[in-house]
């Protein structure tokens, strides 16, 4: 079993392959999210994997609310257990956090690794650059290869966490703020096509009069909305516009 959560497609393209590799099925958290079934049972000798994001050093907010609402019924001991990061700068204390969560069901964390990829978050990178895009794209298949391997013949590793638990809760506190949707505007070039409604996983986005709008006070702050936009027309807290949209060109559909 492998769970995922993924908004522009980097977080599904590591689980799927993973999955592929190891012969496990793959669990979207916005799919169980929107109706899908909450209760699994991992079987004996089945191995869980957890593929994330990192969100200002931590766990997006969907991720948060899926473990809250879901159940994990753990059938005997023999499992390995193993967390991946995907990330364009550092994983923070991300893999403390999946080790805490992990724990509530019973389960230890056996390994913990780390992906660079195309990050999304374009109030610090410009997806505009060329450059940029196409090494970070270049460094994946080498990375996923050698986690793949780990993985295969459950190497146990464990990687420390590269920020404080002050720092942890600083960054978290600016996250929880910045969570808030009327940080979002949509310019004139906005056709109403219904896309970003489409693509956010918490359903926050309705079409309103041809014209999205927030109806939550917050999102998961994925930044879905604003890369799947045919007209890049979304722009977030004023920081985004002109900065480029990225989807990871592997995926053909964020599931």
């Amino acid at each position: 079993m492998v769970i995922y959560f993924s908004a522009t497609g980097n977080t599904q393209y590591i689980a799927e392959q993973i999955a592929a590799a190891t012969n496990d099925k793959v669990i979207s958290i916005r799919q169980v999210l929107n109706g899908g079934e909450k209760n699994f049972t991992l079987a004996e000798n089945e191995n869980l994997g957890v593929v994330l994001p990192v969100y200002f050093g931590g766990f997006p907010s969907i991720v948060k609310e899926f473990f809250e609402q879901i159940k994990i019924k753990v059938e005997g001991k023999n499992h390995y257990s193993y967390f991946v990061a995907t990330c364009g700068g550092g994983a923070g204390n991300i893999n403390l956090e999946a080790e805490k969560t992990l724990q509530n069901f019973g389960l230890q964390l056996d390994a913990e690794f780390v992906i660079f990829m195309v990050d999304n978050w374009t109030p610090f990178f410009d997806l505009n650059d060329k450059k940029y895009v196409e090494q970070a794209e270049s460094k994946v298949e080498p990375a996923l290869k050698e986690i793949v391997e780990k993985i295969s013949r459950q190497e146990k590793i464990k990687i420390p966490a590269s920020i404080s638990a002050e720092e942890a809760e600083k960054r978290y506190a600016i996250y929880e703020n910045l969570r808030d949707t009327k940080n979002f505007t949509v310019n004139e070039n906005c056709v109403g096509c219904g896309k970003c409604a489409r693509q956010c996983p918490l359903k926050v986005i309705e079409i309103q009069n041809k014209k999205p709008v927030w109806v939550k006070e917050k999102c998961t702050l994925c930044l879905g909305c604003l890369h799947v936009c045919p007209k890049n027309a979304i722009n977030f807290n004023n920081q985004t516009e002109g900065r480029g949209q990225y989807h990871n060109p592997r995926i053909k559909k964020i599931i």
